[in-house]
C-alpha cells in the first residue's frame, strides 16, 4: 500500500484528499440551544439526545435541528401509538355500497400509519446521529480526549520542579519525603 500523499502533491496533481482523513476533530463540542417551540415532554426527549451525545463525545451546536426534528417525531409517535392502544390495529369502518347500503369493513387503523412513519423517520435520525449499535463504529468524536485522572504520584511528579526550588532541599529528599506521606 502506497503512502498518503501530501497536501501540496494534491494541490499540483488538482485532486483532493480522501475523506478517510478526516477525523473531525476540528470541530468544536457543545451544547445545542433548545428550540423555542418544544413542550415539555419533548424537551425531556431533547436532553436525553443531548447527554448521551455528550457522553460519546460527538454533540456539537451544529446538531440543533435534527435534534429538534427527533423530539417532534418523538411526540407525534407517542400521541399516534395512544391512539392506536386506544382504538387497536384493526379498526371498523362503515362503507357505502353503490345503492346506498351501509356495509362494515375491517380496515388498517390510519394511526398504525403515523406510527410506522415515525418509527421509520427516528431510526433514520437516530442512525444520522450515531445512536443505533451499527452506526457507533462510525461516530466521529469531537474536541479533546479527556484526560484520566491523575494519581497522587502523577500530581507529584508533574509539580516536583514547582515544589523544589534551586539550592533548596534535594530531589532526593523530596522523594523520601513523599513516600513517608504514602506509608502514613
Amino acid at each position: 500500500m502506497s503512502a498518503p500523499i501530501s497536501p501540496e502533491e494534491h494541490r499540483l496533481k488538482g485532486t483532493r484528499p480522501t475523506r478517510q482523513a478526516d477525523h473531525g476533530t476540528d470541530i468544536a463540542p457543545g451544547r445545542p440551544k433548545f428550540p423555542s417551540d418544544l413542550t415539555p415532554a419533548a424537551k425531556k426527549i431533547y436532553k436525553l439526545l443531548c447527554r448521551q451525545l455528550e457522553e460519546r463525545r460527538a454533540c456539537t451546536a451544529g446538531d440543533m435541528q435534527i435534534l429538534h426534528l427527533y423530539a417532534e417525531q418523538w411526540l407525534r409517535w407517542v400521541n399516534a401509538r395512544a391512539k392506536v392502544v386506544e382504538l387497536g390495529e384493526v379498526v371498523t369502518d362503515t362503507r357505502l355500497d353503490s345503492n346506498g347500503g351501509a356495509h362494515e369493513v375491517l380496515r388498517k387503523n390510519p394511526w398504525l400509519t403515523v406510527v410506522e412513519t415515525c418509527e421509520t423517520k427516528m431510526h433514520a435520525i437516530l442512525r444520522d446521529l450515531g445512536l443505533t449499535p451499527n452506526a457507533r463504529a462510525k461516530v466521529k468524536q469531537v474536541g479533546d480526549k479527556p484526560k484520566p485522572a491523575a494519581t497522587p504520584e502523577d500530581e507529584y511528579f508533574n509539580n516536583i520542579g514547582a515544589q523544589v526550588a534551586p539550592g533548596s532541599a534535594s530531589l532526593l529528599e523530596d522523594l523520601d519525603d513523599f513516600d513517608a506521606e504514602v506509608k502514613q
